[in-house]
Parts: structure tokens; sequence; C-alpha cells
């Protein structure tokens, strides 16, 4: 079951790579657990199926992990201008990405919260002008995107073990590759963070 980790980062920089290093410890003995159970499954499609879910769902832990590696006590001082205006231009820039590929992931498993959420202008805007508040509606944004994708896994994980479809594969390779640019967006944030 998907909660949001990301309510678990705080301003302690140690403490966040503490809580993230138990999680991801946590999640790489379910990792080992579930590949060793897919593994010993007989069909090969759905065998490949359930490693791509797999995957999916290591790159959203990967996503978390990125959250919690930011020093976040880099935005909670004063920032120089220039820093404050790149900053914002560079949260903008990854929310855009957020949303996009949010939006190409939408699937029937979605709650109408979920997608009018996603397709909202309002929940994607800046409104503050206060550096740290820019960086928790980011991580909202996150945790929104790996809830949905989360949903998602877990719905179509259980109907690949219970009654497989061969009609997955195509949403779940579009899960994947957006994932992996929000991912690849999450490291390049963190580096231009802890560079601050």
């Amino acid at each position: 079951m998907y909660f949001n980790l990301f309510l678990l980062i705080t301003n302690d920089v140690d403490n966040n790579k503490k809580t993230c290093k138990d999680i991801l410890q946590n999640y790489l003995d379910t990792y080992h657990e579930k590949k060793n159970f897919y593994d010993s499954i007989q069909n090969s499609v759905q065998k490949k199926y359930l490693h791509d879910l797999l995957y999916l769902e290591y790159l959203c832990v990967q996503i978390f992990y990125e959250a919690c590696n930011c020093n976040i006590n880099k935005i909670n001082n004063t920032l120089q201008e220039l820093d404050s205006w790149r900053l914002h231009t560079r949260i903008k820039k990854i929310l855009g990405i957020i949303r996009t590929h949010s939006q190409n992931t939408i699937h029937v498993y979605d709650s109408t919260k979920t997608i009018n959420f996603i397709q909202n202008d309002i929940n994607w805007d800046l409104h503050s002008h206060i550096p740290i508040q820019w960086n928790n509606n980011l991580f909202e944004k996150l945790a929104t995107f790996i809830s949905h994708i989360f949903t998602f896994i877990q719905l179509v994980e259980r109907d690949v073990l219970c009654n497989f479809n061969n009609e997955m594969q195509q949403k779940i390779c579009l899960m994947i590759e957006n994932s992996m640019v929000i991912l690849d967006n999450c490291k390049s944030y963190t580096r231009f963070i802890n560079n601050l």
C-alpha cells in the first residue's frame, strides 16, 4: 500500500538520509521477494509484465530517494536573487514535466479526484514567493505522481497474476518511460539544490 513518503522529509538532512536508507532497505527486501516470486512464474510474457511493473516501482522509489537527498536547508536560507530566480525557473520547468507526464499516464484505475488534480491548471502554479514553499509544491506533485503510478502498479499486478491479459504492455512501457524522465529531472534538481 502506498502512503505519502514525502511527508517524512524534514529540514534535518541527516534524518532524511537515515529515513531514506531505512525505507530503501525495506523496499529492497520486498523487491527481492517479489523478484523471486515472479521468476518462478512459468508464462514468460506474464513474467515480463511483472518484472516491468517491479522496475516501475523501483523508479518511483528512486524518485523519493532523490528528494530525500536534497539539502533543503540550502533553500531555507536566504538565497541571492539570481539563485532564487534559477530555483523558481527550475521548479516551474520540472512541474511542467511532471504535469505532462502525469497526463500521459492517466489510466482507467485513476480516481476522478486524481484526474481533476492533474488536469487543473491552478494546481500547477507557484503562488508563493517563498523558495521552500516552491520546493514543497514540487514534492507534493511528485507524491501525487508516485501515488498515481502505485495505484496503477497494484491493480495491474493483481490483474496480471489473476486474470492475465496481453493488453497492458504498451501502458506499462509508457509508465516506465514517463517515470524515467521524471527521475532524471529529480536527479538534476537534487544536484542543483545541493550545489547552491
